[in-house]
């Protein structure tokens, strides 16, 4: 079976795959600290294998993506220490499905790369995908297919974050699916607002780059609260919760790691 992981930067996602098809046997997440030794980051791990009954020795090899430059050498320690030998690491230099016309490659984030790679397994491109984490990222993914370009801007919960922090009337709250379209009291009003403002916002993307392009998109999106936001989109949005770490699995097999 094959490990893959991938750290960002408020959750980790770990995923085991069947070597033969790369079918997901359990995906869970852990959250991402980095003042952690690796040492505790083993044992969690270890501890989320045994609580399915996978025999750690079936763990023959891991593939590793991540966002936080810190952790990547802690978990190619872990990785190496649990399969026996050192884990595929993602970078824009592997052999991936998708060429990327950016300025600099190297500055993509590798989570986005996996992404890409799992949207194109499942969906035909043109392509936009969404990934809703710490940041809000839009990948727009040609016909060819080629990532084209890649749009940032701050994600829901940092958003409401710094919202609540610099208005001292403004509460923290939890995001959950809002009620109908009203702001009636402080607490609706943020939801609404940041839910089905949020919505319109990737809804606006998907224009924008339609319009652009003049192609008609297909459009994917993973993350923490993708299955909260896109249910409130105009444009309907695929939303794969192992979008990420089923690309990473595709990527260790188009660069030969699995044979």
């Amino acid at each position: 079976m094959i490990l893959t992981i991938d750290i960002g930067n408020s959750t980790i996602a770990v995923s085991l795959h069947r070597k033969e098809d790369g079918n997901p046997l359990l995906y869970e997440q852990m959250k991402t600290d980095k003042k952690k030794s690796g040492d505790s980051y083993y044992l969690e791990l270890v501890n989320i294998l045994r609580s399915r009954k996978i025999p750690l020795s079936s763990v023959k090899k891991a593939g590793l993506s991540s966002v936080v430059s810190s952790l990547t050498p802690v978990f190619e320690q872990v990785l190496s220490r649990l399969t026996g030998e050192r884990p595929f690491i993602l970078t824009s230099e592997a052999v991936l499905p998708f060429a990327i016309r950016v300025d600099d490659p190297s500055t993509v984030g590798t989570d986005l790369l996996a992404d890409v790679t799992g949207a194109l397994l499942k969906y035909p491109a043109p392509l936009v995908v969404f990934s809703l984490g710490t940041a809000t990222v839009t990948l727009q993914v040609s016909e060819e297919p080629a990532l084209e370009n890649v749009f940032i801007y701050p994600g829901v919960n940092t958003s409401l974050r710094t919202l609540s922090a610099k208005a001292d009337a403004l509460p923290d709250i939890d995001i959950d699916h809002p009620g109908p379209f009203s702001g009636k009291n402080t607490n609706d009003s943020m939801v609404s607002g940041i839910v089905y403002g949020t919505a319109a916002m990737l809804d606006g993307m998907i224009d924008r780059i339609e319009k652009e392009t003049g192609k008609v998109c297909t459009c994917v999106a993973s993350g923490g609260l993708a299955h909260v936001i896109c249910p409130y989109t105009e444009h309907l949005i695929h939303v794969e919760e192992t979008l990420l770490v089923d690309g990473l699995f595709e990527a260790l097999r188009l660069n030969g790691f699995l044979s």
